[in-house]
């Protein structure tokens, strides 16, 4: 019997939305770098303090996004989020390219936890 790889990352805090995302890219490229630059590295951080370890890929990704109110849209919520934390993942070389070879597929579901809003991210070796 084969065992497949899973394993959890948690990133407390409330994620920026695409669209203050892409009013700040209009406003001036260096807004986008520096927020890219920003949540990228708390993606990195956070696997690394977690010890999270190289994946096997390809892997599936399931997100659970706890919302501090349900008046966001999800696809929104999500848009350059992801963008980010696979940035992190690969920086932190636990897959070692956001690739569609090493990338299989998403999950996402969407809960509201008003105290305690951030994102759970399960990485499942397929």
């Amino acid at each position: 019997m084969t065992h497949t790889m899973t394993q959890t990352l948690t990133i407390e805090g409330d994620w920026p939305a695409m669209n203050a995302s892409i009013k700040r890219m209009k406003g001036h490229w260096s807004g986008y770098a520096k927020e890219k630059k920003t949540w990228t590295l708390l993606a990195w951080s956070e696997a690394r303090s977690q010890r999270l370890e190289p994946m096997p890929t390809p892997v599936t990704l399931h997100f659970v996004w706890r919302m501090p109110n349900m008046r966001r849209d999800p696809d929104g919520l999500r848009g350059f989020a992801v963008k980010y934390i696979l940035d992190g993942l690969v920086l932190a070389e636990i897959i070692p390219d956001d690739s569609a070879k090493h990338i299989a597929g998403f999950t996402d579901s969407f809960v509201l936890d008003r105290d305690n809003p951030g994102i759970e991210i399960t990485l499942e070796e397929i």
